[in-house]
């Protein structure tokens, strides 16, 4: 890039190639890329990686890539969740399980999910309270979740 446009890379140019490589399914290749970057990668280029693993079943690059995460945004939910679930859709319940324990340990708390239903006029959210037990939100009248409409335009 530097050579031929005169641009010297910035993070901003690696983290859209790690994209590219990591949508491509080259997960090792999108690794390299990031060991070989001049600066220090950012929590972006690593979350790239680690979602790119989640659609390519990569678990080796994705566990690398979740433990700079928490280096760098050990906060963040979501970045556990990716591993989680690439771990249960794997078969691997014990590493999920783990995992999930370790999101306790430190603190990190999932997010409810959230549907959104958009209508030419009003959009309905509905936030999903987080289960504690498996089972435990079977029946309709067992299942608590906040909806609120809002009308289009107000």
């Amino acid at each position: 890039m530097l050579s031929e446009h005169g641009i010297e890379p910035a993070i901003e140019h690696y983290g859209c190639m790690v994209d590219l490589l990591g949508r491509s399914g080259v997960l090792e290749e999108a690794h390299t890329l990031i060991q070989e970057m001049p600066m220090k990668p950012n929590a972006a280029i690593w979350g790239a990686l680690l979602s790119a693993c989640r659609a390519h079943a990569g678990l080796g690059v994705a566990e690398v890539a979740l433990k700079e995460l928490i280096n760098l945004e050990p906060w963040n939910s979501g970045n556990y969740m990716l591993l989680a679930n690439l771990y249960a859709e794997t078969g691997q319940w014990e590493e999920a399980g783990e995992l999930r324990r370790l999101m306790r340990m430190m603190g990190v708390n999932k997010d409810p999910g959230q549907s959104i239903i958009e209508e030419p006029e009003f959009q309905l959210t509905i936030k999903h309270l987080e289960v504690k037990k498996k089972g435990e939100c079977l029946a309709q009248e067992d299942c608590h979740s906040t909806t609120w409409g809002h009308k289009m335009g107000s």
